[in-house]
């Protein structure tokens, strides 16, 4: 069962990028309003679940300090994460927007070497550079003289793995 929770979660991650693009392309909105009706509707709905379930719809504010810490990181990393992934498609496609976003776990593994103080093992380091060559591959067609893709679709995509990170981390 969790097996297919995951593929169908991914299945609609991708069809979410893909209906964005066709609304910026189609309709033009900006993508706070997307974003907003995207987490408004999520919100509805867990919270319809939560009462569905018997649970109680306050309990989170109640019980402490270290949980509405975490739930603020929760939002920041969440909420930078979606705006960043739907900017860059509104700038330059779902396909790019996705693999820029999924460069979240170099910045996991830079940011638990800075912690650790470690170097990132073999795995690990080989995982960064050949992440890095696909968007060097895919932001210049292996030629470093120019980009194909906007430096703004370029930058908000990173931006957009780096508030992943902070989600994915906090």
């Amino acid at each position: 069962m969790g097996t297919l929770m995951v593929m169908l979660s991914a299945a609609m991650w991708g069809l979410s990028g893909v209906c964005g693009q066709f609304l910026f392309e189609n309709y033009h909105p900006y993508p706070v309003w997307l974003i907003a009706v995207r987490q408004v509707a999520a919100g509805i709905l867990f919270l319809l679940v939560m009462r569905i379930k018997g649970e109680p719809l306050l309990a989170l504010w109640r019980s402490g300090r270290k949980n509405i810490t975490e739930m603020l990181w929760f939002t920041l990393g969440l909420l930078g994460a979606q705006f960043m992934y739907y900017y860059t498609i509104s700038v330059s496609n779902a396909p790019t927007s996705t693999i820029l976003q999924y460069q979240a776990p170099i910045f996991i593994i830079l940011w638990q070497a800075f912690v650790r103080r470690r170097m990132p093992e073999g795995r690990e380091l080989l995982g960064v550079v050949l992440a890095m060559t696909g968007v060097f591959l895919i932001s210049t067609h292996g030629d470093p003289s120019h980009l194909v893709i906007s430096p703004v679709a370029l930058v908000s995509g990173e931006l957009s793995a780096i508030a992943l990170c902070i989600y994915m981390i906090a």
